[in-house]
């Protein structure tokens, strides 16, 4: 059996190393905003197609190319504390109403954190656009920090995946525990869902 693999939101390419490692598995296409990953991710797999550039600026993901297995990783700074602002991410709809008392410098941070949350729904675009033209996407991970569950939107979020009839499992690992047969354990303590 062989199928393909696609990241988007690749990074230097973590995923897709793992992802070549597993017989039958082909990673074919990586996507990332930043030149330097992208770059990266290119020096390490060559064979694979690359695209550089913002997903919401070129029209979203429908021109990404099918493959049977979807990897995506969106920005996750935004949906946690360690930056050390104060979230809001859990009352969207509720923090809208205080705008005006805002200053300028807030509500431009604010609605560049809300842009980049906003990532996660490309990763319903790629696959409702694929569902729609009837090749579905046969399964995939959505990877980001644990506080990404505090999202305003994460129930409507989730319940997309199932309107496609996926079957959306939730897991929360720290690094220090994900044990390899052949390298040594994570000197981070870092929680993802």
């Amino acid at each position: 059996m062989s199928l393909t693999y696609l990241s988007e939101f690749a990074g230097v390419g973590g995923d897709s190393e793992g992802a070549q490692r597993v017989d039958g598995l082909t990673p074919i296409f990586a996507a990332n905003h930043n030149q330097d990953a992208i770059d990266s991710h290119q020096a390490n797999h060559p064979d694979v197609e690359h695209w550089c550039g913002d997903v919401q600026n070129a029209g979203g993901t429908p021109t990404f190319p099918y493959a049977d297995l979807f990897w995506g990783s969106p920005a996750c700074p935004d949906f946690t504390t360690s930056k050390g602002v104060k979230r809001t991410f859990d009352t969207e709809n509720q923090m809208s109403l205080w705008d005006a008392e805002k200053s300028p410098e807030a509500l431009a941070e604010e609605a560049a954190a809300k842009r980049s949350r906003a990532l996660m729904e490309e990763v319903i675009i790629y696959l409702e656009t694929w569902h729609r033209r009837g090749k579905i996407v046969k399964g995939g991970v959505v990877e980001n920090v644990v506080e990404a569950r505090a999202w305003a939107h994460w129930q409507r979020w989730i319940k997309r995946f199932e309107g496609m009839d996926y079957i959306v499992r939730l897991i929360a690992l720290n690094s220090m525990h994900a044990l390899a047969p052949s390298s040594r354990r994570c000197v981070q303590s870092r929680n993802r869902l």
